[in-house]
């Protein structure tokens, strides 16, 4: 499933070569129905296992970063179907024109850690499989404040 939706704060302080320094602050939120498979039958049952109607969002805010050269490490509290998690995480960055930076990284997860049942459908004759892996692909502007 993929999403092109979400909303994310961060606060990154940026030495004076232009790279990240400081990962002062990080949240995401998703909202659970922007996430679309392409599959409407698959996307309702995975809404469904989400719990979306009392969750409506997936959120990840961050509790601690390291940053080195070309990677930021992070640990963080991830919610998903109403159950809250510590996940840590790894992504790479590049510095791009005008000071913009993108990340890139990958995560892979259980759904049943989140006591989600993988979703099904044609009754229980096709599952998903409790394994799952978020991809992440972000490209962050600088703010002057």
């Amino acid at each position: 499933m993929n999403s092109d939706e979400g909303k994310y704060r961060v606060d990154f302080e940026i030495s004076d070569k232009g790279l990240p320094s400081k990962l002062n602050s990080l949240s995401l939120n998703v909202p659970c129905e922007s996430l679309k498979s392409g599959h409407s039958a698959m996307d309702k049952n995975a809404y469904s296992a989400l719990d979306a109607n009392s969750n409506k969002s997936i959120t990840f805010i961050l509790t601690s970063s390291t940053i080195s050269p070309g990677k930021i490490e992070c640990t963080g509290n991830l919610s998903v179907a109403g159950t809250t998690k510590s996940i840590s995480l790894e992504a790479e960055y590049q510095v791009l024109e005008n000071h913009a930076l993108l990340f890139t990284g990958k995560k892979k997860l259980k759904m049943s850690d989140f006591g989600i049942e993988p979703p099904s459908f044609m009754f229980g004759t096709v599952s998903t499989g409790d394994d799952i892996t978020v991809s992440f692909n972000v490209k962050l502007t600088p703010v002057k404040r």
